[in-house]
């Protein structure tokens, strides 16, 4: 199986050693089916790739603006609800 860009992508697995201890990693798909030499992958190897690669990650400052937006909305619709609440149930 692959991704839309044609490239195989990694399954998370565990696997259960002779002394009972577990391994976690990622294999490659292509390597099941022999397309794919690449190793297999510790799990903290593969978060530390992700994390780096978020990092370089950037939000537009306009679309920044828009879920600011949005959230500031929301959590003033929360605050009324929230009084709402309260009020109802300390005016008996």
């Amino acid at each position: 199986m692959s991704t839309p860009l044609g490239e195989p992508h990694l399954i998370y697995t565990e696997a259960t050693g002779r002394g009972g201890k577990r391994y976690a990693y990622f294999l490659c798909r292509g390597r099941q089916e022999g397309v794919c030499k690449l190793p297999h992958l510790g799990v903290r190897q593969v978060e530390r790739m992700i994390e780096d690669h978020y990092a370089t990650v950037a939000i537009e400052p306009k679309v920044l603006d828009q879920i600011r937006h949005l959230i500031s909305g929301t959590l003033a619709e929360e605050a009324v609800a929230a009084r709402q609440v309260h009020k109802a149930l300390t005016d008996n």
